[in-house]
């Protein structure tokens, strides 16, 4: 039942001869360059792919022939050559790169600062021209090497993701961290990777002039095709100039790559070469005889986070020992969510990474969508999926629930499918991750009088993804609707900490909405652990607007019945503090993930939350800051 059907997801068994034949057309002589490659038509046995394929590799356009000679030196290249050099025409000796037509002089252009570069201006998200201000490199290059992972907050994921994307002066003194000229973007390449990011760390590459004819920048590209599944491309890249020669990366990739185009004697030469000189991989190995003898291997430990790993692992169809899946759960967040894609993966272990992403705040709601879209049911419990989702246990139910909310032509119908799926998603703490996935859906069921019962949900749903204004519209009607039935008004009460956490409550009701809330909050859940939501609660809008919690606290008597600033690190608080008030938003939102990233929302600590959000504001980030409360809010049960 949860295995991804063969129709939907191309599988690498079936498919890895026609793709040898690919690989052989791009390492064949050119002389074979002007025949056909097998096309994409049902006809010679390819797939439909999906909307966006979990792991599909590529027929890129063709590239230059590899070179195939043995390698002559692995040792890697120095610091000092690894950035991209400016390449510059010969001068036309007047000064000038051209000719001087009269009294017209063209002069040459400054070559652009390769740190400087980014995907993102002030006007798509960027950080401008403050991205890095307060910052030396020494600093900045630590803050980013360390950052935690994962970050189980979406809403700091994405601000930190904008920041290293940005087009944005780099850090003062380069020189004095030893860096290359392109070194600190490619510190930002790096870390865009560890965090999973890859869309952005590939948006960021695109920019990056000459990438192709440095090493470090081209490796970084070929890892990102490997990803992608894009291996004649990646194989056309890895014999340019003394790449398969020079570096330990690009001989083994020509190593895969020979392996591709079945040329196994040539491959296991370059396998015992690489052995003999002391660069030889374990795990690289035995996938890589996994692959030739097409006879998968049983990993006793979890792959690092290393492409030419990921990519074998899922071409030789590889599984993971029992060893390797009890330590799953330590694995770096890019490592997870490269193998969760991997089609061959057993459904109980891609079960198990889902539920562990979704509940520390890791996973892509696109990834839980596609989850969802890959289940396969029968006819009966197509027919009846609210009745037929109560015999089936977790994301399964919650995958019939999400395809009879696409299927269902009435309003009603798909609204009951989203209420029964989000009910089911609390009780097993996926709440936060089910809502993202339902988004889609809860945006196309129009806000009318007769669906007033979904209108909790809905709102909920919308407030989470900041659609505030589509939010409104749901709480509007509740409001009219509870003048005259006080059902509805119950159910404006139980949302009351989202509503004034997300801006849309009225000043002067808060402390009356509040009292209503915790009457039925605390009947429904005994006092204990309603004052520690509640806690959270006033934290969180005090950090929004402070002093605003003064008057609520009388409501629950004055304790919280919790303690708060456990493990506070304080030299962390008080940077913090000092980035938030200078406006150095590069360094507040660095500095916010170290402090809270390393613990899941659902645990966080209110007065670190309430330090973070007060300082995010303070630098200028008001709306990501009220995002960060909500998603805490979620996450608590609130």
């Amino acid at each position: 039942m949860n295995d991804l059907p063969a129709k939907r997801l191309l599988r690498p068994g079936p498919y890895l001869a026609g793709l040898a034949f690919a690989v052989v057309f791009v390492l064949a002589p050119t002389t074979l360059q002007g025949q056909e490659i097998p096309g994409d038509s049902p006809e010679d046995g390819t797939v439909e792919p999906l909307v966006k394929p979990l792991f599909q590799p590529r027929l890129d356009p063709l590239v230059a022939p590899l070179s195939l000679d043995a390698p002559q030196s692995l040792e890697p290249e120095s610091a000092a050559s690894g950035g991209i050099s400016d390449a510059v025409p010969e001068s036309s000796g007047n000064g000038s790169l051209f000719p001087v037509a009269g009294d017209i002089q063209i002069n040459q252009l400054e070559a652009p600062d390769l740190d400087s570069i980014g995907n993102l201006g002030d006007t798509d998200g960027g950080f401008g021209v403050t991205a890095w201000q307060g910052l030396s490199v020494r600093e900045a290059v630590a803050l980013v090497d360390g950052l935690p992972r994962p970050i189980g907050f979406v809403t700091l994921r994405d601000l930190i993701a904008r920041l290293l994307s940005s087009n944005a002066p780099p850090p003062e003194s380069r020189s004095d961290a030893g860096l290359p000229a392109g070194g600190f973007t490619l510190k930002r390449l790096h870390a865009l990777m560890a965090l999973g990011a890859h869309d952005a760390a590939r948006g960021l590459l695109n920019f990056v002039p000459g990438r192709e004819d440095d090493q470090a920048f081209a490796q970084l590209g070929a890892r990102l095709d490997l990803l992608e599944g894009a291996f004649l491309q990646v194989c056309g890249k890895a014999g340019i100039g003394e790449r398969a020669s020079s570096e330990v990366f690009w001989q083994r990739l020509l190593i895969l790559c020979q392996a591709l185009a079945g040329a196994q004697g040539e491959a296991e030469l370059g396998l015992s070469l690489m052995q003999e000189i002391g660069h030889g991989d374990v795990v690289f190995e035995q996938l890589m005889a996994a692959l030739m003898d097409q006879s998968p291997a049983e990993l006793d430990r979890v792959i690092r986070s290393d492409a030419l790993h990921i990519a074998l692992f899922r071409l030789s169809e590889s599984i993971l020992g029992d060893r390797a899946v009890a330590s799953f759960g330590d694995a770096p967040p890019d490592v997870q969510q490269a193998l969760l894609v991997s089609p061959h993966l057993p459904a109980d272990l891609r079960t198990t990474i889902l539920m562990a992403m979704a509940r520390s705040g890791a996973l892509e709601p696109h990834l839980l969508r596609l989850f969802f879209e890959e289940q396969t049911f029968d006819e009966i419990q197509r027919a009846s999926p609210i009745s037929k989702a109560n015999n089936l246990a977790g994301l399964e139910a919650l995958a019939l629930l999400y395809q009879a909310s696409l299927a269902q032509q009435v309003d009603a119908a798909r609204a009951e499918a989203v209420s029964q799926a989000l009910l089911r998603a609390r009780a097993e703490g996926l709440h936060a991750a089910t809502a993202a996935a339902f988004l889609p859906v809860v945006k196309n069921i129009p806000p009318r009088t007769d669906l007033v019962w979904f209108a909790d949900d809905a709102a909920t749903v919308l407030i989470q993804a900041g659609e505030l204004s589509l939010a409104q519209a749901w709480i509007s009607l509740l409001r009219s609707a509870s003048l005259l039935d006080s059902e509805v008004s119950m159910t404006l009460y139980r949302l009351a900490p989202l509503i004034h956490l997300s801006g849309l409550g009225q000043a002067s009701t808060l402390v009356e909405d509040i009292k209503n809330w915790w009457a039925i909050e605390s009947d429904a859940s005994g006092v204990s652990g309603s004052r520690k939501r509640a806690a959270m609660l006033f934290t969180l809008l005090d950090a929004l607007d402070p002093g605003r919690s003064a008057p609520l606290w009388a409501v629950i008597g004055g304790r919280a019945g919790t303690r708060g600033g456990i493990g506070t690190d304080i030299g962390l608080w008080h940077r913090l503090s000092t980035a938030g008030q200078a406006r150095n938003t590069g360094q507040a939102v660095l500095l916010a993930a170290h402090f809270i990233g390393q613990r899941p929302p659902g645990d966080a600590d209110p007065l670190a939350l309430q330090h973070v959000i007060r300082n995010l504001v303070a630098a200028g980030f008001p709306n990501e800051a009220r995002a960060l409360a909500i998603e805490v809010a979620v996450h608590g049960g609130l």
